[in-house]
């Protein structure tokens, strides 16, 4: 880390500390506390291969806990966003540091610092975004082509609808917990799924999770980062319109395309391009579900994320025809075939919402 970025990271640590927020920093898992996890892990993934009657894609050697300081969630995004931000235009205007911060807003927030730009994610985004794709793949199901050119469709199993049923309980409870406390973890938790359905999962959460800090990248590329607003909590916001936010999604997805050429995942590029581009209608997915409990979840009170980017189906719609003109129809077999599953069953969650809800007045 640089000297420029390193006293930006020292002024969000401060940020932090201000606001009583230093656990987002602060304490790690103990090396005990990581072997329970990994063994949690490998039982749960081991039991999903049993579940769908796949092949379990973890290792059967699980990693050795790792130990060490605290970690910086976004450094490795943040490095190949930058490795893309110099193949495709050059150097950055200006330091830059991502972190978490519980703004409220689904989308990232920028806040201009001392020692340069701010770029700040919903603490708690990462894991929504998880939960939500684990979800909506236990709907997935698999084919299999026939040697005279036909498929057969993979049987659903008591197994696999027992695991249906669980997922939607749990990204219901994630659902409250994030827009509540934005922390998803209070909530359910769903089980890790070590079959090729559950990789996706993975791969799409964090495609999502890259385009949503790439979008903010875009903003700062494109100048948008130069007027204030002030949220009832005093923090001023860096402020865009309307018009800078489909720019910005126009150039971060760019710019995600770009970065995920440097994943280590052995993938083919049209595969790794679909991904990415799962991963971004994910996030817009997401955003109009989050839309809709802020509208008709009236149980919520005052607690809702903030609405202040245009509508999500607007931005799929501007990207998906941008898209098509650069890649072609085809880059959107994996979205088409995913994403359009969490808009069928968006009224089934939002009703189990409300009744979670008031089940715990």
């Amino acid at each position: 880390m640089n000297a420029a970025r390193a006293a930006l990271a020292a002024e969000y640590r401060e940020l932090l500390r201000a606001q009583g927020l230093e656990d987002l920093v602060g304490r790690t898992a103990t090396p005990e506390e990581e072997a329970l996890l990994i063994a949690r892990i490998t039982e749960q993934a081991q039991r999903s291969a049993a579940d769908y009657g796949e092949r379990n894609l973890l290792p059967p050697e699980p990693p050795e806990p790792r130990g060490g300081g605290p970690r910086d969630r976004y450094a490795a995004t943040s490095e190949r966003i930058e490795r893309a931000v110099r193949e495709l235009s050059g150097e950055l205007p200006g330091p830059v540091y991502v972190g978490e911060y519980p703004h409220r807003s689904f989308n990232a927030e920028a806040l201009a610092a001392r020692h340069g730009t701010l770029l700040l994610i919903n603490t708690g985004l990462h894991y929504l975004l998880v939960e939500v794709a684990l979800a909506l793949n236990t709907r997935v199901r698999v084919a299999e082509r026939r040697p005279d050119g036909g498929y057969d469709v993979q049987p659903t199993t008591e197994a696999m609808e027992r695991r249906r049923r669980q997922a939607d309980e749990n990204l219901v409870g994630s659902l409250a917990a994030y827009v509540l406390h934005t922390d998803p973890g209070r909530g359910g938790k769903q089980e890790v799924d070590g079959t090729t359905r559950g990789a996706l999962s993975y791969l799409y959460a964090g495609a999502a999770e890259t385009f949503a800090v790439a979008h903010e990248y875009g903003h700062f590329l494109a100048g948008h980062l130069t007027r204030t607003g002030r949220r009832p909590s005093g923090t001023e916001w860096l402020r865009k319109s309307h018009d800078q936010e489909f720019e910005a999604d126009e150039i971060g997805m760019l710019l995600a395309l770009k970065a995920l050429e440097y994943d280590e995942q052995e993938q083919s590029p049209l595969l790794r391009k679909s991904i990415a581009v799962t991963g971004t209608f994910l996030f817009f997915a997401v955003d109009h579900l989050l839309n809709r409990v802020r509208d008709e979840v009236p149980e919520l009170g005052g607690a809702a994320i903030v609405a202040d980017h245009p509508p999500s189906d607007a931005r799929a719609a501007t990207l998906r025809r941008t898209l098509t003109e650069l890649e072609g129809p085809d880059i959107f077999q994996l979205v088409d075939a995913t994403i359009p599953i969490l808009a069928e069953h968006e009224g089934e969650i939002i009703a189990s919402l409300r009744r979670l809800l008031r089940a715990a007045k």
